[in-house]
């Protein structure tokens, strides 16, 4: 995928119905896309944290300091990997 060649991505399983993809981080536009199994892929920098029980609930794993950021390993519910 090209995307990968450009920076970190963070890949999550969907399926794709009636132009929407169902993910356990919940459900985005899809329009154009076949209804089946899908890959979305997700750019860290895109995601940011909030207050619990303001939105999805997540548990850090595992935090890296790179220098001027931080990685942090995150697991949402419904999904088995970070």
């Amino acid at each position: 995928m090209a995307a990968r060649f450009f920076s970190e991505l963070s890949e999550v399983p969907g399926t794709v119905s009636a132009g929407e993809v169902e993910t356990p981080l919940g459900r985005f536009p899809a329009k154009g896309v076949q209804d089946g199994p899908a890959t979305v892929c997700i750019r860290p920098q895109a995601l940011r944290l909030e207050a619990a029980g303001s939105h999805l609930p997540g548990r850090i794993l595992r935090r890296h300091f790179l220098g001027e950021a931080d990685l942090l390993e995150i697991v949402v519910q419904g999904s088995e990997q970070p």
